[in-house]
């Protein structure tokens, strides 16, 4: 009876864990519902223009021809910014991953000196999505 206790804790944890891991970071896989969220929360988004055959201008120089499905760019009158760029498959976002974060650092700007110290930057890849932010902007979004 103990140990089978002991295992629906450790069970419990682990769970408990797994739920809170998942609810925390990324952005919404549904493009609109990132935008949505945005909105409500008092941000500035503009969607960049994705031609017929998947190229995003700003995008093309870095090997995106082709895979974007949406992108927005979004800010408030904090400065919290957001780039979110949401690809047809999960592989290419992975493959992209480093190139649109040096894209996002282009679009705002490196933090220097203390701004650098205190900089709350970030991002990741979330399924099929990118995105690089403050957290704020990240958090908003989701």
């Amino acid at each position: 009876m103990r140990k089978l206790m002991k295992n629906a804790i450790v069970f419990l944890l682990i769970a408990i864990s797994a739920m809170m891991l998942a609810a925390c970071g990324g952005v919404p896989e549904e493009p609109e519902k990132a935008k949505e969220n945005l909105e409500k929360n008092e941000y500035s988004v503009t969607e960049i223009t994705v031609t017929a055959n998947g190229t995003v201008a700003v995008l093309a120089g870095i090997g995106a021809t082709g895979s974007v499905t949406k992108a927005y760019v979004a800010s408030n009158d904090d400065g919290e910014s957001v780039l979110i760029v949401y690809f047809n498959d999960e592989g290419m976002a992975k493959e992209l991953e480093s190139k649109v974060k040096e894209l996002y650092k282009s679009l705002v700007g490196e933090p220097t000196g203390e701004e650098s110290e205190n900089s709350d930057t970030s991002g990741g890849r979330s399924g099929k999505a990118l995105y690089f932010g403050t957290s704020a902007a990240i958090k908003a979004a989701n």
